[in-house]
């Protein structure tokens, strides 16, 4: 008898894919499947409705979901998170050629340039500056103006300086106008870098508020 019956676990095992496979094709997935095995031959039906054999049959339940197996081993540790903002980048002192150096302002001689208004500290404008959020965001800071000597009277330059790879617009021209000294001033950030004002009457300009994409 013990014989027998292996040899019948073997067939059931064999078939209970297939007619598992069939029971879910048919829309009875929901409930365990009931199976009844021939005693003689070993062969395999569904049960009934109500989930009985006939008499010369064993009944055979197949649970939906087995045995929640054993955990699996501890994964690798990830890298660290960084959550450092980093710093700002301020714009440097000028210089004549500013196309050619990113990251400081544009000088037009020796006795006038774009330079911060602002120097930072709780009372007072931010420096002039630029850098990135931790969401790889890139903002502009500060507040500008013009210093110049000799009677200088205008028109200002319209470029105050260049950003350098890797802080510029990588979709297109960002613009912002704000109030900045006796009138609005809008600022312009182009892919190639270059930050400059549109009403060059006015000889200031405001970067707080200006954000974008590289």
């Amino acid at each position: 008898m013990t014989r027998r019956w292996t040899a019948l676990s073997l067939l059931v095992a064999v078939a209970i894919v297939a007619v598992a496979g069939y029971a879910i094709g048919a829309g009875k997935s929901s409930k365990d499947l009931v199976l009844c095995a021939s005693k003689k031959s070993g062969d395999l039906s569904l049960a009934s409705a109500k989930g009985k054999c006939a008499k010369g049959e064993k009944k055979i339940t197949v649970a939906k979901e087995g045995p929640v197996g054993p955990g699996g081993p501890q994964g690798a540790p990830g890298p660290a998170a960084s959550a450092t903002l980093e710093p700002v980048n301020d714009v440097k002192p000028g210089v004549v050629n500013c196309a050619a150096n990113p990251g400081a302002f544009c000088r037009t001689s020796d006795v006038a340039t774009w330079t911060s208004v602002g120097k930072g500290g709780s009372e007072e404008p931010s420096a002039g500056g630029y850098f990135k959020d931790l969401g790889g965001v890139v903002h502009l800071t500060g507040l500008l103006g013009f210093e110049f000597g000799g009677g200088w009277v205008g028109p200002f330059p319209e470029v105050l300086f260049y950003l350098p790879p890797g802080f510029r617009p990588g979709h297109g021209v960002v613009s912002l106008t704000q109030l900045c000294g006796s009138g609005f001033q809008t600022v312009r950030v182009y892919p190639s870098g270059k930050v400059k004002i549109v009403d060059t009457e006015l000889s200031c300009a405001v970067l707080d508020g200006i954000s974008f994409h590289p």
